[in-house]
């Protein structure tokens, strides 16, 4: 069986079974503590985070000597989209949903800043994260809402801490992310469309620990639909309708 390149960033190459979109594998390009590191990290924060991330099924040495020079990976099929968030995220965080409806219902927002945070899901969906990692506090909790919803009325903060409180209570991808962003100093910003994804269970999981770099330059993608597309073709696979 052969493989075919799906992919490169500074630290890490991945090439794809040919004839097989189900895996890719993901190798480290250098010798350096870095390049080992996103490897294990993603074989050792699988088995302590349980369901966040894509399946790894083998790691092993190659040109390094290292146990985590290479690691097998599961693709995601769906990778999230910035325009798609509301529509694919809201069904899954119903208390932030009812939070926006509420606010807007209330006279809090109006149609336009209602709107855009509709656009914004996953970054209302991040901020929770955020806040469960940093501390439970009413003027650190909603960086996305300031300036739309009055910061001194008592009313909407209680309405946005409750939100939160209960997203955490009841989304296990949520309270794994917590421990991610406050333990493991991932940034809760890279948990957004172009780096969140369906797996095949259904399930929300990050779609890759490191930031995807462009092969010619150090410099982040700064557009998360580059980013989207970018991982679609690097860690993504065929979904079951063709799509």
């Amino acid at each position: 069986m052969g493989f075919e390149f799906a992919g490169q960033g500074s630290y890490r190459t991945t090439l794809r079974p040919i004839g097989n979109p189900n895996y890719v594998i993901k190798l480290t390009n250098r010798e350096d503590a870095y390049s080992y590191a996103m490897n294990e990290d993603e074989v050792k924060l699988q088995g302590q985070l349980r369901g966040i991330f894509p399946k790894v099924f083998a790691h092993g040495k190659g040109a390094f000597g290292t146990k985590y020079d290479w690691i097998v990976v599961e693709t995601v099929p769906h990778i999230i989209h910035d325009d798609e968030v509301y529509k694919v995220l809201s069904p899954r965080f119903p208390h932030l949903k009812n939070l926006l409806i509420d606010l807007h219902k209330k006279y809090y927002m109006d149609e336009d800043e209602y709107s855009y945070l509709v656009s914004k899901f996953d970054e209302l969906v991040s901020n929770v994260i955020e806040y469960g990692a940093y501390g439970h506090s009413t003027e650190n909790h909603s960086v996305i809402l300031l300036g739309i919803i009055d910061q001194d009325s008592d009313i909407a903060k209680e309405i946005v801490t409750k939100a939160y409180d209960d997203t955490i209570r009841d989304s296990p991808f949520v309270r794994s992310a917590i421990i991610l962003v406050s333990n493991y100093n991932v940034e809760s910003e890279e948990l957004t469309a172009g780096n969140i994804g369906i797996d095949r269970s259904g399930k929300l999981v990050i779609v890759d620990l490191s930031i995807f770099e462009v092969e010619s330059g150090d410099a982040h993608w700064r557009d998360k639909g580059e980013i989207a597309a970018a991982r679609a073709r690097v860690y993504g696979s065929p979904s079951p309708d063709g799509g």
